[in-house]
């Protein structure tokens, strides 16, 4: 039998692993992309990228170097960019994955402002959406989803784009080095108190 005070210890060092923080955000920002190059992004050929995956329903799409001729509007780095009404979704090969922020944004290639509807689908639980409309620059926007199986991207009224997304993959989840040694310092403690306590209740049979 497993003393008390030790499985209380033991239950304590567990949540410790439980509790144990992610590796650090993935940011995706296109920027592998060779200047001045233009990869069309299809349902065929989706954009990878650390174990994420951006798939379009169309082949209207494309990755756009620095220098490409094409641009985000405000925003002059390589991007994602696609037509309206093309939808792209995000997923992780690996499992659930958080969305920070993203910056979204009218491309040059459209005319006009550009809407986007941005939805997020969590397993079990109610969908989370963002729509920004009107857009005449690339602006960031921060979202802070959590535990997401997937993510819809669309454009509407002119063409869009994307960049600099920031995601945290929640399938990997690594104890840190300091929770390995608080955790031991745990079961130490916990085995120092019942024997301590053992030896206490020993002593109190003999004298009686």
């Amino acid at each position: 039998m497993i003393p008390t005070n030790l499985k209380n210890i033991s239950v304590i060092g567990l949540l410790a692993i439980t509790a144990a923080t992610t590796e650090g955000a993935i940011i995706i920002n296109f920027e592998e992309a060779p200047n001045g190059s233009i990869t069309n992004v299809s349902p065929g050929a989706p954009y990878t990228n650390s174990g994420f995956v951006l798939t379009p329903i169309n082949a209207d799409a494309a990755v756009f170097g620095a220098g490409s001729g094409q641009v985000l509007i405000g925003d002059t780095s390589a991007w994602l960019g696609f037509a309206s009404n093309n939808t792209f979704t995000l997923t992780y090969n690996s499992g659930s994955f958080d969305l920070i922020s993203l910056e979204i944004g009218p491309s040059d290639l459209g005319s006009g402002t550009s809407d986007f509807s941005i939805v997020g689908f969590r397993p079990s639980m109610p969908n989370l959406t963002s729509d920004s409309l009107g857009l005449l620059t690339a602006q960031n926007l921060v979202l802070n989803w959590t535990g997401l199986s997937s993510v819809t991207i669309t454009a509407f009224v002119s063409d869009g784009g994307i960049d600099d997304l920031v995601l945290i993959p929640n399938a990997a989840i690594i104890p840190e080095p300091s929770t390995y040694i608080a955790m031991t310092g745990f079961v130490i403690l916990g085995v120092f108190l019942w024997a301590r306590r053992t030896k206490a209740n020993r002593a109190k049979e003999a004298k009686a």
